[in-house]
């Protein structure tokens, strides 16, 4: 329904792509240590890495994170009277088809819609232009020819629209996040001290999941490190490079640009520059993807339908999608389904691990050092 999703494709393919997520098949395994024809790994015991640890959460943090969370989620009343007009917001459920038959993103209930924002179809937006909440409308439009689903592109469409209500925004002023009295009345917080404990306990998991997230790439670094490559599959390696150009060269013809323009204004990087990382990102993520091939067959590591279906539930948020179905439909169950069993050998490969826990400060102190030494 709206003009383009391409920006939630390119983030959940190359967020994919950025875990090492591919097909790769091994010849053989041994049960002392991994040897492929690829790689020579002698042990995954008794790994070592340096990781940052988790740090007090501080008063300007939670001041900071109560502001964020007003002006993200602007505090509203729902207006049942009056008439639609530009700039209003408005809550609208729509229903569309194309042929008489539905199509994907052309329908949701409870959407909040800028008029004048032109997201959605040219058409659309004015046709609510004097209508008040509670009226039902059906719109006959008419994708534009270079509309990005190629499938409708060009085609009449007709959106049966309920306009809920009109969404009026309270002003936020400075010290809203403790006026006991505007948070009770326009929020979901009986208070400041009740809005100050339920961000304390979100930062708290976001700290959390930070700090199982670094961890879990401090350990893959350390058996990373340990692995000797012998060889590794140039077709492997060069599908790898095409799929990460293409994700990039679809985003690059959606901005209008060529792609060295695309590259430079919105990557900031020259195209030789690009070609040889993404190369190097290509060699790294085919050797992740053998070691984690060897380490579940190695360990008999496996992920359950059960166990699937329960990290589904827990990751959909982790990146932002909707549903956990909108999640699985977006990415594919089949990825979805590597992306857990690699989730699982890291998980095995944090318990052969001993962390050496470092301030942020002592972090970069380190990174700092290691890269004068390198110079």
């Amino acid at each position: 329904m709206k003009k383009s999703k391409i920006t939630i494709f390119i983030i959940s393919t190359i967020l994919l792509a950025a875990l090492g997520i591919s097909a790769y098949k091994v010849t053989t395994y041994y049960l002392y240590g991994i040897h492929t024809d690829e790689i020579d790994l002698s042990s995954y015991r008794k790994l070592e890495a340096v990781c940052q640890k988790k740090e007090a959460i501080n008063d300007e943090t939670i001041k900071n994170a109560m502001e964020y969370e007003l002006s993200e989620n602007r505090p509203f009343t729902k207006e049942l009277k009056g008439k639609v007009k530009k700039k209003d917001i408005v809550n609208i459920d729509y229903d569309g088809s194309v042929d008489g038959n539905k199509f994907d993103g052309g329908n949701a209930k409870g959407y909040d819609l800028e008029i004048g924002s032109e997201t959605f179809v040219d058409g659309f937006e004015t046709k609510l232009i004097g209508r008040k909440p509670g009226d039902n409308l059906a719109m006959h439009l008419k994708f534009p020819k270079d509309y990005y689903k190629s499938d409708i592109a060009g085609k009449e469409v007709v959106f049966r629209v309920k306009i809920n209500f009109i969404k009026k925004v309270m002003d936020v002023k400075e010290n809203s996040y403790e006026d006991d009295a505007f948070l009770k009345k326009y929020t979901k917080y009986k208070s400041a001290s009740d809005f100050r404990k339920q961000i304390v306990s979100k930062l708290e998991k976001e700290e959390e999941v930070v700090f199982q997230q670094n961890k879990r790439e401090a350990a893959w670094a350390a058996i990373v490190k340990r692995v000797k490559v012998k060889k590794l599959s140039n077709k492997e390696i060069e599908k790898e490079i095409e799929q990460t150009n293409e994700y990039y060269e679809q985003y690059a013809k959606y901005m209008n640009l060529p792609m060295d323009q695309f590259l430079e204004q919105y990557i900031g990087t020259t195209k030789d520059k690009y070609d040889a990382q993404n190369r190097k990102y290509a060699k790294e993520t085919v050797l992740d993807d053998i070691l984690v091939s060897e380490l579940a067959k190695k360990k008999n590591i496996k992920v359950s339908e059960k166990e699937y279906q329960r990290m589904l539930r827990t990751y959909y948020e982790t990146y932002r999608y909707d549903s956990a179905k909108a999640f699985e439909k977006n990415v594919g169950k089949k990825e979805l389904q590597k992306l857990f069993l690699k989730m699982k050998v890291q998980d095995f490969i944090i318990e052969q691990t001993t962390f050496t826990f470092q301030t942020e400060r002592e972090m970069n102190g380190s990174t700092a050092d290691s890269t004068e030494a390198s110079d």
